[in-house]
């Protein structure tokens, strides 16, 4: 019995310290084809490799990286293709940001305008249907977000068997959203509204209107596991330019 309570004891130790090293988790993202002002852009395929630790998260793809420092509660984006990067404080809205350096009655122009222009409503529906999805039994879940240009919409699909500290996956789902052109302004609201979806995201269908037209992608969860994240997660690599949020 006593060897038993020892052997359960290690097993714990040891299922504790690979949770708290990292988990990983690879997602293949398809935008369908586009008509817009003239021109036409093809479907495209991007494969998304995720990291979500202690420190914070970040995800990578050839064209981009966002890395969330949860000490220093900031958003940073990095661009692969103009080799720059940009900061966000999380805690800050966009608004704020893109004003900093603007005279005080121009930023008081400027953020009563774009107020209005970004004024947004955002709302998840927990449904009842079910499904499985790559053998992960999946709950359905609607989120809308209203904007004055335009509505975004989300079918969401979760599962809660695959195991994740849930407010550390919660503030990667939301500063996802978040860091969209737009979204910042609704942080607080998309991190509330996020905690209604259950488990971990296997694959996102969504549906946004710009400029008349239909924009839709589908995100799918194809590889997770639970792993030692690699060293430099949260580094800027050398030789990127910083650029200023209005510069972006």
């Amino acid at each position: 019995m006593k060897r038993r309570c020892q052997v359960s004891i290690v097993i714990l130790i040891v299922f504790t310290q690979i949770t708290l090293a990292g988990v990983f988790m690879k997602q293949k993202r398809h935008t369908d084809a586009i008509q817009m002002m003239g021109q036409s852009q093809p479907a495209k395929d991007v494969i998304e490799e995720i990291w979500l630790t202690e420190s914070g998260f970040r995800s990578d793809n050839p064209e981009q990286s966002m890395i969330f420092d949860s000490k220093n509660n900031k958003m940073i984006i990095l661009d692969h293709v103009k080799k720059t990067y940009s900061e966000m404080p999380m805690g800050k809205d966009m608004l704020s940001a893109m004003t900093d350096e603007k005279k005080d009655e121009d930023a008081a122009q400027f953020r009563n305008m774009m107020q209005s222009m970004m004024k947004m409503d955002v709302t998840v529906k927990p449904t009842s249907e079910n499904k499985t999805i790559h053998s992960w039994p999946c709950r359905k879940y609607l989120m809308t977000v209203n904007m004055a240009m335009g509505q975004f919409q989300m079918e969401i699909w979760a599962t809660e068997v695959l195991k994740v500290d849930s407010k550390l996956y919660q503030q990667f789902s939301a500063g996802m959203l978040s860091a969209m052109p737009g979204m910042q302004q609704a942080a607080s609201q998309i991190q509330s509204e996020m905690e209604k979806i259950k488990g971990v995201q296997v694959m996102n269908i969504s549906s946004n209107q710009v400029m008349g037209q239909t924009v839709k992608s589908t995100t799918e969860l194809i590889e997770f596991k639970q792993g030692k994240a690699p060293d430099g997660l949260m580094s800027i690599p050398t030789g990127y330019r910083k650029q200023t949020v209005h510069g972006m």
